[in-house]
């Protein structure tokens, strides 16, 4: 994945403890191709708004609200903070991530945040453990 469209998602990813990552580009490649490669796959991190994912594996959406036309989905920043707590936290419960979840996730960030910034800082320590926390927290109860 380019740094252009996705940042370092596969250094997010694997800071936060996902050492098996397959990078796709939709927009590249086509759909047709992950279908292909989709019995092979835990989970699919959704992040340009796919309108035909895989049926039957579990699929995270980085992009929760209606998806944009595809074309525009790769344009302006998209703060991954929470990502790698929310995939780690969906590999140990083996559970789909909520809303519930994603809330718990964004109040796990809140507390790591300082006064003086919108989110903390990437490299933050704990970071990913506070948010996959939080969010094991919430898919369990």
């Amino acid at each position: 994945m380019s740094p252009n469209r996705g940042g370092d998602l596969g250094g997010l990813l694997i800071a936060g403890g996902i050492t098996d990552l397959t990078l796709y580009d939709p927009l590249a490649q086509g759909i047709q191709p992950l279908h292909l490669l989709a019995y092979r796959t835990d989970l699919i991190v959704d992040l340009f708004g796919l309108l035909a994912p895989p049926a039957g594996i579990p699929v995270l959406h980085a992009r929760p609200e209606t998806p944009p036309p595809v074309a525009a989905a790769t344009t302006g920043p998209r703060p991954l903070h929470a990502l790698p707590g929310l995939l780690a936290a969906a590999v140990a419960t083996g559970m789909p991530i909520t809303a519930h979840a994603r809330i718990a996730a964004v109040r796990a960030l809140i507390e790591q945040t300082q006064p003086d910034q919108t989110l903390p800082l990437l490299d933050h320590p704990g970071l990913t453990s506070a948010v996959t926390s939080a969010a094991v927290t919430a898919l369990l109860t």
